[in-house]
């Protein structure tokens, strides 16, 4: 036994660096892996928060882990590398600082992955984690993206 905390173990886990499979550092967490920026321009990008296709925008954020299932004899993690890529609406939602209604977004598929009520309030009690982290560790302002996921202006 270590003697650290949960957070402490955390925090260090979100430290580690996640190799993309060609073996360079993956810089771009994607809804099917992490990977570097070369391989990461081929993988059609959705919005983080909704799912929907080609988002516009790109949030600037620190890797960061939020715990998913902590049970007494194991804690599972869920790893945000980067970035955090952003439709126009949910972009909006963010700039208005509009968290409950970009949460209500965010849980609209819920209903369609289970229909277990106590599944359904672990996943949403997950995605509020998942937004006060993402609040958290935002580091920029910000920008607008192309199709591809590249910089404009």
């Amino acid at each position: 036994m270590s003697g650290k905390s949960d957070e402490q173990r955390t925090a260090e886990e979100a430290t580690v660096r996640d190799l993309c499979p060609c073996g360079k550092v993956a810089t771009v967490g994607t809804h099917v892996g992490a990977f570097c920026e070369e391989h990461a321009t081929g993988i059609p990008s959705t919005c983080d928060f909704c799912t929907m296709a080609a988002p516009m925008w790109r949030h600037p954020c620190r890797t960061f882990v939020v715990i998913t299932t902590k049970t007494s004899t194991r804690t599972k993690h869920y790893r945000s590398i980067g970035d955090w890529a952003a439709c126009e609406t949910c972009s909006e939602f963010i700039r208005r600082r509009q968290w409950d209604s970009l949460l209500d977004r965010m849980s609209t598929d819920i209903p369609s992955i289970t229909s277990d009520p106590d599944r359904q309030a672990s996943l949403r009690e997950f995605q509020c984690n998942l937004l006060r982290a993402f609040r958290e560790n935002r580091t920029a302002e910000p920008y607008r993206v192309d199709l591809k996921g590249n910089r404009l202006g």
